[in-house]
């Protein structure tokens, strides 16, 4: 049960990851007054997408930590451990982005401009180590699960290991410097969600499977005592 609620969980992050991008889209940028009283960015936060898609991140991460814990080893915690904390800043930022940004926008809308003091010092090395750690858990975790081929079957060859490397792929560009070009942070935020979904999905659906081999071998195991 907990294996199968931790794989369902990475999958709900990952399908929410791709809606919370997919409405961020038409902000064209997360800085800026424009965008934080952009009726979809209030739409996008008031709804908790962020939020909860970072929550069921940091749940499903630690919850399929303990499937591929016996063959990704020390890489493996490695990554979620990085993970983990980006998946929790990650929350952090969902925060400030819905209860923060709007007021000061519409108070001080220079101060959210990109060079303005809500991107600049102690705060922008914040957003940069925030987004560090999350792109070195994912690209650490995504490799681990790769070589030391510790990913869930699949119905068609390489789904897994192509959704692994969605979860490094996604994991870089969704956390490249906004100059980098908001267009490639919503596709990496995308690409990221389909590897999470399609690994939880698979994750989940082993979990079923052995659980249900465990019933009917303890049935007949039963069976062979009456």
């Amino acid at each position: 049960m907990t294996a199968l609620l931790g794989a369902a969980t990475f999958a709900l992050s990952g399908f929410l990851f791709i809606i919370f991008w997919a409405t961020a889209n038409p902000h064209t940028a997360f800085y800026g007054a424009a965008a934080a009283v952009h009726p979809i960015w209030n739409a996008s936060q008031v709804l908790v997408i962020h939020c909860i898609a970072a929550i069921a991140g940091l749940l499903g991460a630690a919850g399929v930590h303990g499937l591929h814990a016996p063959k990704t080893g020390a890489w493996g915690l490695i990554g979620t451990a990085c993970a983990l904390v980006g998946q929790a800043c990650f929350f952090a930022d969902g925060v400030i982005a819905y209860d923060v940004f709007p007021p000061i926008a519409r108070a001080l809308p220079a101060a959210v401009d990109l060079d303005g003091f809500m991107f600049t010092g102690p705060k922008d090395s914040a957003y940069t180590a925030f987004a560090i750690l999350f792109m070195i858990g994912y690209i650490v975790l995504g490799l681990s699960l790769l070589y030391f081929r510790a990913l869930p079957a699949a119905p068609a060859p390489f789904l897994a290991e192509a959704s692994a490397g969605a979860l490094i792929v996604g994991g870089i560009l969704v956390n490249l410097p906004p100059t980098a070009g908001f267009g490639g942070l919503c596709a990496g935020g995308i690409i990221w969600g389909a590897g999470a979904s399609v690994l939880g999905a698979l994750w989940a659906h082993a979990a079923v499977v052995a659980a249900g081999a465990k019933q009917e071998a303890a049935k007949g195991s039963g069976a062979l005592h009456r």
